[in-house]
């Protein structure tokens, strides 16, 4: 599958193509004016939308491509500035105030809040562990987030650069 997403008429449009044939499978007619980035879950086929300070969820539909909106996730409260693929439908979101979201797209609710900086402005997942940037490369244990821990007992994180 691909995506695209292009202003057209001062409209924001998002495209889902077939990938062998390059058919086109969906299009819409964005109405999230902020949304800067998306977002793809194989593992429960839908989009996510970036860039404001709510996500909305779109179904793919395996045989069609045709999207269509499911939910929208609320609990940030500042724009949403990065996102990261956890596994097994989980996604971790982070924000320009520092908060960081597990949120369980199955369910489509939010599972843990964490708040780690002043701004988050990548966050990748390599192996078990969870980067994320403010104005240090920041390292984390996956396991925290998926566990309900105390915050003073999640807080083992590593910082390797300053900037």
């Amino acid at each position: 599958m691909a995506v695209s997403y292009t202003l057209n008429d001062n409209f924001k449009w998002l495209y889902i193509y077939e990938n062998k044939g390059k058919k086109l499978g969906s299009r819409l007619k964005l109405s999230h004016v902020g949304a800067q980035k998306i977002h793809y879950n194989k593992y429960t086929q839908t989009l996510l939308l970036l860039g404001m300070n709510e996500l909305p969820l779109y179904s793919i539909d395996k045989v069609s491509y045709d999207a269509s909106l499911l939910t929208t996730l609320k609990g940030h409260d500042t724009i949403i500035t990065s996102i990261a693929d956890l596994g097994e439908g989980l996604i971790i979101t982070g924000d320009d105030r520092g908060w960081m979201k597990v949120w369980d797209l199955k369910n489509m609710r939010c599972q843990q809040v964490i708040k780690v900086a002043n701004t988050i402005n990548k966050i990748e997942c390599i192996g078990n562990n969870l980067l994320y940037s403010d104005t240090r490369i920041n390292m984390m244990k996956i396991e925290q987030l998926t566990q309900q821990l105390p915050l003073s007992e999640m807080f083992g994180i590593k910082q390797f650069f300053k900037f």
